[in-house]
């Protein structure tokens, strides 16, 4: 990391200065929701909650909606990150994604890593194979999503439908990563294909939504990619004037920290986003 070196450090400080505020912040019953005896097992691990100010409206889900960077570009959208949906809270999960016009979800987690589960599958294998969750809820597998980088390894593309009791149906697309290790890191190259398999989804269905995004606790390697997302829609002169892709960086950690605690949980996560904030400029 050629010219970098100052980075190491400061990435490990500024991992350590947001814990701090996060633990600051929990002190202070930001988690009531969550904490909600009727909601407690609804959370995938005891220890990643959803602040209050940030859940999604309607039935409890462990996720949090964060809006675009102040500044970004007029058609900036907002993103819903999430943990991987517990079996019983997938219903729920697939409300919201309705409900929030969702047409992209990006699943960062593999199924199963090093032997523990790490997010229950909640799309059909086939396509003969709709999937029933509880009485009212039925997904089925249409057809592989074409955006996806065919030359992608790891990279799993599928069109889905979920059909709910009274209610229209609603079709998106799923992209399914599965080689982002958890609490790792990612390379720069593979990040910019991310965003780029999104961007193509997004132009063929220009639309206002958030997109959703997931790993296992929703918040590693979630808010890694989900900077580089917030980042890629800030204007290429306003990227400049803020500073190096650490400084970004760091002013992303904070505002994504304000929606959710724990986003980007390393400082080789956060040395990864600084990287791939600068790798957008590159590209223009």
């Amino acid at each position: 990391m050629p010219g970098k070196a100052a980075w190491v450090q400061r990435a490990w400080e500024e991992i350590a200065r947001v814990n701090q505020v996060d633990r600051t912040r929990a002190a202070l019953a930001n988690y009531a929701t969550a904490q909600a005896d009727q909601h407690i097992d609804a959370n995938r691990y005891c220890n990643v909650l959803a602040y209050d100010h940030a859940l999604l409206p309607g039935p409890y889900l462990n996720a949090a909606y964060i809006p675009p960077m102040p500044d970004s570009n007029a058609d900036a959208v907002g993103c819903i990150v999430s943990q991987a949906p517990p079996l019983e809270t997938i219903p729920t999960f697939f409300h919201h994604l309705c409900t929030n016009n969702v047409s992209i979800i990006l699943n960062l987690t593999p199924l199963i890593e090093k032997g523990v589960v790490k997010s229950d599958r909640y799309w059909p294998e086939s396509f003969d194979s709709p999937v029933n969750f509880g009485d009212e809820c039925i997904v089925t597998k249409m057809a592989e999503a074409s955006e996806a980088p065919t030359e992608f390894h790891g990279l799993e593309s599928h069109r889905l439908r979920i059909d709910r009791h009274n209610e229209p149906a609603h079709e998106l697309a799923l992209l399914h990563y599965t080689e982002w290790q958890d609490h790792g890191a990612l390379s720069t190259q593979k990040i910019t294909s991310l965003l780029a398999a999104i961007d193509r989804i997004q132009k063929t269905r220009p639309t206002s939504s958030p997109i959703w995004v997931h790993c296992s606790a929703g918040i590693g390697r979630s808010g890694t990619f989900l900077g580089a997302f917030l980042a890629a829609q800030l204007p290429a002169k306003l990227r400049k004037e803020l500073g190096d892709g650490m400084e970004i960086a760091v002013k992303l950690l904070d505002y994504m920290r304000h929606y959710r605690a724990g986003m980007v949980q390393t400082a080789e996560q956060l040395i990864t986003l600084a990287l791939a904030i600068e790798s957008l400029d590159e590209q223009l």
